[in-house]
């Protein structure tokens, strides 16, 4: 049986295969690119040198006409020859004419300045015009030409350059896709695909863990046939009524009813109509009850109803009413059934009451009800 592969073993196997041409090719790049870049900054020391020449030739015509005004006593004519030469020539940065002794100076002219990292040559001609009398001429040029020049060097090599990295790059890429990136990537997509696929089973199983964990809740605190609260949970609801009402001074009520006759139905008609019975009581409890209200099954076929911000006088009245809709039914909740009459206890909280005061005074009032000929509504004695 063969071992599983370990992820990246292959990685750096092909890694030794393809180290020296690796290397051999960055190498080979590099110095492509280091002998353009020297290349052309020969061509552009050359460009500087014959500008150089260039800018040399012209001073020494200058000096040569200063020479000869100078000889003449002309000083005039030759600051104004000067001057308008320096101002025809926007590559002229700097022109000055001053006395040998560089104490006293003729002419001092700036021209505009030239664009950062452009060469200038700086240019001096000395002329002799009598006897220990002479003028140095100092020039600060920069040629249209160097400017190009210079401007298409610059060019060139941001090309050359931009081709140089370019190639790297491609080089590099090539060589770590070769090298087995590639099948990582792909292991590593298979892998987030397995976990995506998990963490969606894992999402499923939680949301069915939920629901059955709400399903669980619901039967622990609801009766099964009716849907109605259970005894167990009515009796937290009201012991939270009974504290809020221990702490603010609110009312509320507490109606027990029994529905009449209830066995006789079961002997009769059977099970199946007795639970038929049960629910259309439920169903019609329920449409009279207000959203703050509670409603429970107290056991086989006893009700319990808790009013919250209701008094004894409200709650008898709700009673009356539910009695009411029972008793005037022409038919029943199912075929030869007939009408079903309830009766009710009706009791209010007091202060001093506990769960079990309430709970007597409902019950004895509804024992009451049943005594005095069923389908009615008694309210307890405090």
């Amino acid at each position: 049986m063969n071992a599983p592969q370990v992820p990246g073993r292959g990685f750096r196997n092909r890694l030794r295969i393809w180290r020296l041409p690796l290397v051999l090719l960055l190498v080979l790049s590099l110095f492509t690119l280091m002998g353009l870049m020297l290349v052309l900054n020969e061509q552009r020391v050359l460009l500087e040198r014959q500008a150089g020449k260039a800018g040399q030739s012209e001073l020494e015509v200058i000096g040569g006409f200063a020479r000869e005004s100078l000889a003449r006593g002309d000083y005039s004519v030759l600051e104004r020859f000067l001057r308008n030469y320096a101002e025809g020539r926007p590559d002229v940065h700097r022109l000055v004419v001053e006395s040998g002794n560089g104490n006293y100076t003729w002419l001092d002219y700036g021209g505009p300045s030239p664009e950062p990292g452009v060469p200038r040559f700086h240019l001096e001609e000395r002329v002799e015009y009598g006897r220990d009398r002479s003028v140095l001429l100092r020039m600060e040029v920069v040629t249209p030409d160097v400017r190009s020049a210079v401007d298409n060097l610059r060019v060139s090599l941001t090309m050359w350059g931009g081709f140089g990295v370019l190639l790297f790059a491609l080089i590099l890429w090539y060589s770590i896709e070769r090298m087995g990136l590639a099948p990582l990537r792909r292991e590593r997509d298979r892998l987030e695909g397995r976990v995506a696929e998990r963490t969606r089973a894992l999402e499923v199983a939680l949301d069915e863990v939920s629901a059955k964990a709400r399903e669980l809740e619901r039967q622990a605190t609801h009766d099964h046939l009716t849907g109605l609260y259970n005894r167990l949970k009515f009796e937290a609801f009201l012991d939270e009524e009974i504290e809020r009402a221990q702490r603010y001074g609110n009312s509320f009520a507490l109606v027990l009813c029994d529905i009449d006759h209830f066995k006789a139905v079961n002997d009769t008609h059977g099970h199946e109509a007795g639970d038929r019975v049960l629910i259309e009581v439920t169903r019609e409890l329920m449409a009279q009850l207000r959203r703050p209200d509670r409603a429970a099954r107290w056991g086989g076929e006893e009700f319990v109803l808790l009013l919250p911000q209701t008094d004894l006088h409200e709650a008898a009245a709700l009673a009356e009413r539910l009695r009411e809709a029972f008793a005037h039914r022409e038919t029943g909740p199912g075929e030869g059934i007939g009408p079903v009459t309830l009766s009710f206890g009706v009791t209010a909280w007091k202060p001093g009451d506990t769960r079990q005061r309430l709970l007597l005074r409902a019950d004895q009032a509804l024992y009451r009800a049943k005594e005095e000929g069923r389908n009615r509504v008694v309210t307890g004695r405090f």
